[in-house]
């Protein structure tokens, strides 16, 4: 007795996995920097203490478009605190000036709460530090300086600082550490 013949083999399928193209993530001030965008030189903003919409187009165009330095440059730019918004947000300037249109220096948009210290407030307590023989230990330390400047400021406005319970999320702290560090030199920071 003849057994048919087998049937052709199945053709193999070699599974090949796909891995997924990583975009970098947004970064905001205060997030965890790369070595080489705390090393990358920005200049200081030409007034206060974070740039103008148009000079941070200015300085982020030094850069050839889609570059690796100019998202540094901008990395740089948060870093800092001279920026108080995202990489996005400066791209988006960028594609404005790009198509011709104008940059307003209005306000930067904010998210979230508003800020618990305006650039002036902040722009103080770094002239203080400075004029003073303090240093900075730790972020405790940066917490105490903003309760202080908290209380003080309430005090300006007819509250009463006094048993009201002031507290900062790790995050802020963090931030007015960032914006800190990059005011005052490392003088001021015992690390």
């Amino acid at each position: 007795a003849k057994r048919p013949p087998n049937p052709p083999a199945a053709p193999t399928i070699e599974r090949v996995e796909i891995k997924k193209l990583s975009r970098k993530p947004d970064l905001r001030p205060g997030d965890e920097f790369p070595q080489k965008v705390v090393d990358f030189e920005v200049p200081p903003p030409r007034e206060g203490s974070i740039y103008k919409k148009s000079e941070a187009v200015e300085i982020a165009r030094r850069y050839p478009k889609g570059s690796a330095l100019r998202r540094t440059c901008i990395e740089a730019m948060l870093h800092r605190g001279y920026v108080p918004n995202s990489l996005k947000s400066v791209y988006r300037l960028l594609q404005r000036y790009e198509k011709g249109l104008p940059i307003i220096d209005n306000a930067w948009g904010r998210t979230g709460c508003p800020p618990l210290l305006s650039d002036d407030e902040v722009d103080a307590i770094i002239e203080r530090l400075k004029q003073g023989v303090g240093r900075i230990y730790c972020q405790a330390d940066v917490e105490q300086i903003l309760v202080n400047a908290v209380r003080e400021k309430m005090a300006k406005q007819g509250r009463d600082p006094e048993g009201v319970t002031i507290r900062f999320s790790r995050t802020s702290v963090r931030n007015y550490c960032t914006m800190f560090k990059s005011k005052l030199s490392s003088v001021y920071w015992a690390e």
